[in-house]
Parts: structure tokens; C-alpha cells; sequence
């Protein structure tokens, strides 16, 4: 089942898109959001996020943010994103 997934940094929103799963290093490890997750708010350090989509999956490179989840819609802020080109 798949949920809402927008990235922004200060310029702009980067992705917006209905994702399966993301997948990040948070400020205490690495934690993985699916569909329904519980409301959550976790800030993450420097590396990549994974996304898988029911087709494929995407990188990005971040720098600091803060990641969002409610109601099935998360929602990721960072100073810097870059797409993984693979």
C-alpha cells in the first residue's frame, strides 16, 4: 500500500509522489517508513534516503532535515537534496 511522499529543500519541492517505502539514517539510527506508520516527527544527519515506488527505486543525497509522517503523508525538509543518479 502506498502513501503521499513530498521532499523540499529551501528552493523548491524536489518530489512529490506516491511511494511503498522511505528509508533514512534518523539522529538515532536508521528507521524505515511504510503505509500507516504511526504519526512520527524525526530529524536525520547527512546521507541518502531511499524511496521505493511500485516501479523502481530513487535516491536521493540530503544533507540535515527533519521528516514528517501523519495520516499517511510524510513529508521530508532538508537544506540540500541531490538525486542519485544510478
Amino acid at each position: 500500500m502506498a502513501f503521499k511522499l513530498e521532499i523540499y529543500t529551501p528552493e523548491q519541492k524536489i518530489f512529490e509522489g506516491d511511494v511503498e517505502s522511505v528509508l533514512l539514517n534518523s539522529l538515532s539510527g536508521k528507521i524505515q517508513i511504510l503505509s500507516r506508520h504511526a504519526t512520527t516527527i524525526v530529524g536525520f544527519v547527512p546521507g541518502v534516503i531511499e524511496i521505493k515506488t511500485n516501479k523502481k527505486k530513487i535516491e536521493f543525497q540530503v544533507f540535515e532535515g527533519i521528516l514528517d509522517f501523519e495520516k499517511n503523508k510524510c513529508k521530508i525538509f532538508t537544506s540540500f537534496a541531490k538525486l542519485v543518479e544510478n
